[in-house]
């Protein structure tokens, strides 16, 4: 099992990373690839990781998700929005609220509904989804 002393400072790292990837201009929806993106799998957020963790990852892995990557995201992300954790929850409908700024193909935005509307009528999704605005 990995000390969270040292994935901590290396998660903070790589999110920085994630963060300074090349961002498209507004009118360029594209999602550009981050060096990170081929390897968003490692980012997924596995049962024992501590909350701290588990919110880095999903930073990491909404600010890396393109287009290519996008609907495995989004699965992860409605895997994360029934998490019993409500912070994990809140974070996760957040990275699902920014996958549906960006997306751009109709399969990608009926998820992102779906998963809007699952969360909403779901107990804990919706005060989650209130506290967002």
């Amino acid at each position: 099992m990995r000390s969270s002393h040292v994935l901590y400072p290396v998660l903070s790292t790589l999110a920085v990373i994630a963060y300074q990837s090349p961002v498209p201009s507004p009118a360029n929806r594209q999602l550009i690839q981050s060096p990170l993106t081929p390897h968003l799998h490692l980012f997924y957020i596995k049962p024992t990781d501590r909350t701290n963790i588990a919110l880095l990852k999903l930073d990491i892995l909404i600010s890396s998700v393109t287009e290519s990557t996008l609907l495995p995201v989004l699965r992860e992300l409605d895997h994360y929005s029934k998490s019993s954790d409500p912070e994990i929850v809140k974070e996760a409908i957040r990275g699902v609220a920014h996958c549906a700024m960006k997306c751009s193909s109709d399969k990608a935005v009926n998820l992102c509904s779906t998963i809007f509307k699952r969360a909403i009528h779901s107990q804990s999704g919706i005060s989650k989804v209130v506290e967002l605005k």
